[in-house]
């Protein structure tokens, strides 16, 4: 945990910050990322199946095979939110330790 010292007796005089649970949060952004893009790979899979074996004419495959597509764009969307959102965390951390680095 920092210890962030505000200086003057104020509100944040004595803040804590835990980092060891951001970065744990900022690891688990990036592992919620890569386990939704899989769950997205495998529905996509479900999808075409779907499209390929199920239903294979009409309105209905028209219209899932539209609603394929637009799931297919999203590949890549989670991954690339949560790796900037985990950099975010990691960068607080380290102004955090900056901020302190006269307490240790």
């Amino acid at each position: 945990m920092a210890n962030v010292s505000g200086g003057g007796g104020g509100i944040l005089s004595n803040l804590v910050v835990a980092d060891d649970e951001c970065a744990s949060l900022s690891a688990s952004f990036v592992a919620y990322g890569e386990a939704v893009e899989q769950k997205l790979d495998e529905y996509v899979a479900i999808l075409n199946n779907v499209c390929e074996e199920g239903i294979s004419g009409g309105m209905v495959a028209s219209n899932l095979k539209v609603f394929m597509n637009a799931v297919i764009r999203l590949k890549g969307q989670f991954r690339a939110l949560a790796k900037p959102a985990a950099a975010q965390l990691d960068a607080y951390i380290a102004d955090i330790d900056a901020a302190d680095a006269h307490l240790y």
